[in-house]
């Protein structure tokens, strides 16, 4: 997914549920409201995104974002 440089990382998370996320079962998997759900770990850069501002982290050319769930089946 491309994104322009000086966009926020919130601006990255609404146009994944608007072109990715197909159905409501894997909107509520991902999503809470309009940030990430407790439970995954979102890293910008192999760094936690807490250090790094969370959704208001301004995306750069060549960034990487690592969504990864924490939550399993059992």
């Amino acid at each position: 997914m491309v994104m322009a440089d000086g966009q926020v990382l919130k601006d990255l998370l609404l146009q994944i549920r608007d072109t990715l996320i197909k159905t409501p079962q894997d909107l509520e998997v991902f999503l809470e409201g309009e940030s990430i759900r407790p439970g995954i770990i979102v890293l910008i850069n192999d760094t936690d995104w807490e250090l790094e501002g969370e959704e208001m982290y301004e995306l750069q050319n060549r960034d990487l974002i690592t969504f990864t769930s924490t939550l399993h089946g059992g």
